[in-house]
C-alpha cells in the first residue's frame, strides 16, 4: 500500500491524491495494483495488470521496457530497497493532468539538460461508484511511515555497528604499520651490526695475509740486479786477462835477468 501526492499538471495550486493497493494479498505480480485518485470533489480509477504496462509507455520514450517497469515500481509502490532500480528511477517527475469530470492522468517524465521527455501515463477514468475513505487512506499511510521509519532506524543502527567496527580494524591497521615499521627498523639494525661485523673480518683477513706476502721486484730493481751480476761476472775475466799479460812480462825479465846473468857468468 503507498499513498502519493502529486502535483497538478496546470500549475494551480493543489495536488491529487493517489492510493495504491494490491489487487489480492498475495499478488502474483508487484504492478497488479488498483489504483484510486481525487483532486477533492470526485474518485477515478485504475486496475493495473503488470502484463498491460508496456502499452502505456511513450512510443518515443527514451527507456526500455524493463527500465519502464522499474519506473513504475519504484514511483508507484515506493520500492527504493533495490539500489540498481532507485537509480533508473532517479530524476523521474509525476505530474497529473485533470480533465474536470473525466479522468485524471498521471503524467511521467523526465528532464534531461533543459529538455523534457515524456515516458508514459496512467489514464484514471472518472468511477463515481468508487468511494473515497480518506480516514482509511490516513491511516494506512501512517502506518507505512511507522514502518519505514522503523526500517529508517535497523539502517541506522546496522551503520553505526558497520562504523565502530571500520574504526577498529583500522586502528587495529595503524598497529599493524607501526609493528611493522618497528620490526623493519630492528632488522635494518641487525643487517647493519652484521655487515660491519663481516667487513671487520674481512679487514683482518686481508691484514694477516698480507704479512705473509711477497713483495714483487720492480722493473728498475730487476734492470739494477742484472747491471751488478754482470759487474761481478766481468771482474774475474779482466784479472784473469791481467794476470796473464803480468805472466809474461815477468817471463820476459825473467829471461832477460837470465841471459844477463849469463853474460856475467861468461865474462868471469
Amino acid at each position: 500500500m503507498s499513498l502519493l501526492r502529486i502535483p497538478r499538471q496546470d500549475n494551480q495550486e493543489g495536488f491529487v491524491l493517489v492510493h495504491i493497493v494490491p489487487l489480492a494479498q498475495k499478488a502474483s505480480a508487484a504492478l497488479d495494483v488498483k489504483i484510486l485518485a481525487t483532486e477533492g470533489s470526485a474518485p477515478f480509477a485504475l486496475t493495473l495488470k503488470q502484463n498491460q504496462i508496456q502499452k502505456l509507455k511513450s512510443k518515443k520514450a527514451p527507456c526500455t521496457d524493463d527500465e519502464w517497469e522499474a519506473i513504475l515500481e519504484v514511483i508507484l509502490l515506493q520500492q527504493e530497497s533495490d539500489p540498481e532500480k532507485a537509480a533508473i528511477a532517479e530524476g523521474i517527475e509525476v505530474e497529473a493532468a485533470i480533465e474536470e469530470d473525466v479522468a485524471v492522468e498521471l503524467v511521467f517524465k523526465k528532464s534531461t539538460s533543459g529538455i523534457t521527455q515524456r515516458l508514459g501515463s496512467l489514464r484514471l477514468a472518472l468511477d463515481e461508484d468508487q468511494e473515497i475513505e480518506l480516514f482509511d487512506w490516513c491511516g494506512d499511510s501512517i502506518q507505512h511511515s511507522h514502518s519505514l521509519t522503523h526500517t529508517l532506524k535497523s539502517a541506522q543502527s546496522a551503520l553505526v555497528k558497520e562504523q565502530a567496527k571500520s574504526r577498529k580494524l583500522a586502528e587495529q591497521l595503524e598497529d599493524l604499520l607501526k609493528a611493522k615499521g618497528e620490526n623493519e627498523h630492528a632488522l635494518l639494525e641487525k643487517f647493519a651490526l652484521l655487515l660491519n661485523e663481516k667487513k671487520a673480518k674481512i679487514r683482518e683477513l686481508q691484514g694477516g695475509g698480507g704479512v705473509g706476502e711477497v713483495e714483487m721486484p720492480s722493473r728498475h730493481k730487476k734492470e739494477e740486479e742484472e747491471h751488478e751480476t754482470e759487474d761481478e761476472d766481468e771482474e774475474p775475466v779482466a784479472a784473469k786477462r791481467g794476470g796473464g799479460r803480468g805472466g809474461k812480462v815477468e817471463a820476459e825479465a825473467m829471461d832477460e835477468d837470465g841471459s844477463a846473468t849469463e853474460s856475467e857468468d861468461d865474462g868471469l
